[in-house]
């Protein structure tokens, strides 16, 4: 049996495009992450991580550009002495989405875990 022809759907025609969140939305969101803050216009989703030295800001910054290059997203890092700030939104859809919302909880657990094994 072929993948290809008039009745294989593909993959990219059958997901969703991505939708931009509704500012309640990502009220309610916040107040579930409240680690996160979010860019004036809520277009953006705002955390910083203070990871006790310059060293570690510098391995962890690395090991979360390798995880950004991964998933193909363009999200803002700043490394500042043993600072990481991050910034997630989808410029695409013109702001914040689900996906974003769903990579700001990974990005959490990711650094809780890079953090215990120092």
């Amino acid at each position: 049996m072929s993948n290809t022809g008039p009745n294989r759907i593909s993959p990219l025609r059958a997901q969703r495009p991505m939708q931009k969140l509704k500012a309640e939305r990502v009220e309610l969101l916040l107040k579930r992450m409240p680690q996160w803050g979010a860019s004036a216009n809520r277009s953006a989703l705002l955390r910083r991580y203070d990871l006790g030295s310059p060293w570690q800001a510098a391995r962890i910054a690395s090991l979360l550009v390798r995880l950004f290059e991964a998933r193909r997203s363009h999200p803002w890092i700043t490394v500042t002495g043993s600072q990481i700030l991050v910034r997630l939104s989808t410029p695409a859809a013109g702001g914040l989405t689900q996906a974003d919302v769903q990579f700001a909880r990974r990005l959490d657990q990711l650094v809780l875990e890079l953090q215990e094994g120092k």
